[in-house]
């Protein structure tokens, strides 16, 4: 026993005499770890662990000064401060609100520290998820902060100024949910030179020409952003090495996607994007260098892509329940301008609207898309895609692989002057179950190029099984049939409010059974 009153064990070897020894001089083999290695271990750690690490020692401060990733995520830790008080709370307590304005107070509290304190050294990735509450102190608050990030070397930014609800959890069957603020941070306007490589916007305003420039910038994400620039062209002026723009739910000028300059954007990509005065606007860009493109939306007004002789990934995915007899020839006027795209991918509305388009067009997209190898089609397989199926199918003289993908999509009904027309236009006037019979349609990659058929939510309905007849009868050289379906054998459609029942023995058998006009098919059956 020692003079402390422990008792210590007997050491009847070397090596436990040895680890004692080690033991009792207390090296901090940690400390003594090159920086370069401690950061590179530390890296595989989410941030958090970084500030517990600072908080259990002086010698471990520094880290937060030379963090090479700041994760500043004000849901995160306010829900975790929260959670933890709730647990302590005493029966009729009510104070979550005031709570929560504790916490966020001293949510800014760190920020500000870690800013404050961080040494400049690079940093590789800064994630800002803050709550706007407009006030003349969070406004000052939070310009020092952007000037902050303005004005170091840092490659990747994620700023986040979301106006959804912040806590939204339960505990002990109390749920806890602060409203949303309804005004939205601006940008400043100063004279900033950032370096970011990728920059990530959500929920602010925006004006790219008040920068003097994003000379490194390759990526920019915006969403739910009001843009101030007057045009793409503004927008990519400042940012000359820019690469990939992805915009979603953002708010732009009436004419911003025209620009008569070539654009040297490889990636473009716009997902529910609308101007002040309407749900869409017209795009007419000159994109040579463009890879891929997607305009996911409500509606489709007159459009054009010159110049995208390297394009080859589109998709056109609209979403409406009606449309007038235009919608189908500005659809074809913009595949045109897209003809050298080598994977496409259409929406059920696309596909009903094609049904329309009038014979010169027709006569224009018939075998135009010599470079399509991959058609992806969501279907409903209702009789108003008939025909611009077959108008699709026809353009594409050398493709390789068919995805259709089925759902339970409801026709679109038509409009004229505004006001919903009751018969259907004459081109719908036709047997449904005899369209791929009487003439048959000509399709050229059937007979030579097609390869592969994937069919994705297969639930062999009548409708589909008269397509895909179709389909092997026809391809000549098809090696491929990949059937994916849904993992539960019950699938419920709230379309048709009922249970449908899937019966897999009966509907492979069915599908083996079909003629096909090749011998070297294999049918593949994989879940979704």
């Amino acid at each position: 026993m020692n003079r402390n009153g422990i008792l210590k064990r007997s050491r009847t070897n070397k090596n436990h005499n040895s680890t004692s020894h080690v033991a009792n001089e207390e090296v901090d083999y940690i400390s003594q770890v090159p920086a370069g290695i401690l950061y590179y271990i530390l890296s595989f750690l989410p941030f958090e662990y970084w500030i517990i690490l600072g908080m259990v020692s002086r010698k471990w401060t520094y880290l937060l000064r030379e963090a090479p990733i700041l994760i500043l995520d004000e849901d995160y830790i306010l829900i975790k401060m929260a959670r933890s008080q709730l647990r302590h709370m005493l029966p009729g307590e009510v104070s979550i609100i005031g709570r929560h304005k504790k916490n966020k107070s001293r949510y800014i509290k760190f920020v500000d520290h870690t800013l404050l304190v961080h040494s400049g050294c690079l940093i590789k990735l800064m994630y800002l998820n803050f709550e706007y509450e407009p006030n003349h102190q969070n406004d000052s608050m939070i310009n020092n902060w952007v000037h902050f990030m303005m004005t170091r070397d840092i490659h990747d930014l994620v700023l986040n100024f979301s106006t959804n609800p912040k806590l939204n959890f339960e505990l002990k069957f109390l749920a806890v949910k602060l409203t949303k603020s309804e005004s939205t941070y601006e940008l400043l306007d100063m004279p900033y030179e950032p370096k970011f490589r990728g920059l990530t916007l959500n929920s602010c305003k925006f004006k790219a020409s008040s920068f003097v420039a994003f000379s490194n910038l390759k990526s920019l994400h915006l969403s739910h952003v009001e843009v101030f620039d007057s045009s793409i062209g503004e927008l990519l002026s400042k940012c000359p090495s820019l690469e990939d723009l992805h915009m979603d739910n953002c708010i732009v000028p009436e004419n911003f996607f025209k620009c008569e300059n070539d654009l040297k954007l490889k990636n473009l990509c716009l997902i529910n994007c609308l101007t002040e005065s309407w749900c869409m606007f017209e795009i007419d860009i000159s994109a040579p260098e463009l890879l891929s493109f997607l305009i996911r939306g409500k509606y489709l007004m007159t459009s054009t892509i010159r110049k995208a002789t390297k394009l080859v990934d589109s998709m056109v995915y609209i979403e409406q329940e009606f449309s007038d007899f235009q919608q189908g020839n500005l659809l074809a006027k913009f595949l045109i301008g897209m003809k050298h795209c080598k994977i496409l991918t259409l929406s059920s509305w696309c596909i009903q609207v094609l049904s329309t388009i009038d014979y010169v067009l027709s006569y224009q997209l018939r075998g135009l898309l010599t470079n399509l190898k991959e058609l992806n089609l969501s279907i409903g397989c209702s009789k108003q895609e008939l025909p611009g199926m077959v108008t699709i199918l026809q353009s594409c003289p050398y493709l390789e692989s068919l995805i259709l993908e089925f759902d339970w999509i409801e026709d679109i009904y038509w409009m004229v002057d505004d006001r919903k027309v009751e018969h259907l236009p004459e081109v719908f006037h036709f047997e449904e179950e005899k369209y791929f019979e009487t003439p048959k349609p000509y399709i050229r990659f059937l007979k030579n190029c097609l390869k592969d058929i994937q069919l994705k939510k297969y639930m062999g309905e009548e409708n589909e099984i008269r397509i895909v007849k179709y389909l092997l009868q026809n391809a000549l050289v098809l090696e491929d049939l990949v059937v994916y379906v849904n993992s539960s054998a019950d699938i419920y459609s709230e379309w048709q409010n009922y249970f449908i029942e899937f019966d897999e023995e009966m509907n492979w058998q069915e599908l083996r059974d079909l003629p096909k006009a090749s011998t070297n098919v294999k049918l593949y059956v994989l879940e979704n």
